[in-house]
């Protein structure tokens, strides 16, 4: 199951914004690897700002390490990413991947619906809230 991931506004909140750039909230990450834990084989794919830390050879910036480090205990050791469109829309961005690497089970979660396609329905689409970042509340609605 493929889990496309925004970090800013999921896994830290706007509150975590101010004491520096790619900053991770234990809460928001420890009810992320939760919801990882009740996947079956979830993969990870970043459709953050944040997957520009991996460079195309594989090596990666200290705060995609420090993503690595955070999601081992729901077993990730490996984060995909999406590609950029040119317009920015995350819709054809998990579009374009999907098309590449087919799978039907996938989730989406974000805290900004003006980077998907208003026009176009966005199945899977789970919205967080930037001030919170994801909860243990969120995490119950999307298993449900």
């Amino acid at each position: 199951m493929y889990v496309f991931l925004d970090v800013d506004g999921v896994l830290n909140a706007e509150e975590d914004w101010k004491r520096r750039k790619y900053s991770l909230n234990n809460d928001c990450v420890t009810a992320f690897c939760r919801l990882l834990s009740c996947l079956h084989e979830p993969k990870v794919i970043l459709s953050s700002t944040w997957r520009n830390g991996i460079a195309r050879d594989g090596t990666t910036a200290v705060h995609i390490d420090d993503l690595l480090k955070a999601l081992e205990p729901a077993g990730i050791m490996f984060l995909d990413k999406t590609g950029i469109a040119p317009d920015g829309s995350r819709t054809k961005e998990i579009d374009f991947y999907l098309r590449r690497h087919p799978e039907e089970r996938y989730i989406i979660l974000d805290d900004d619906p003006t980077l998907f396609d208003q026009q176009k329905n966005t199945p899977n689409l789970y919205l967080t809230s930037s001030k919170t970042g994801l909860t243990d509340a969120d995490v119950d609605r999307i298993l449900k």
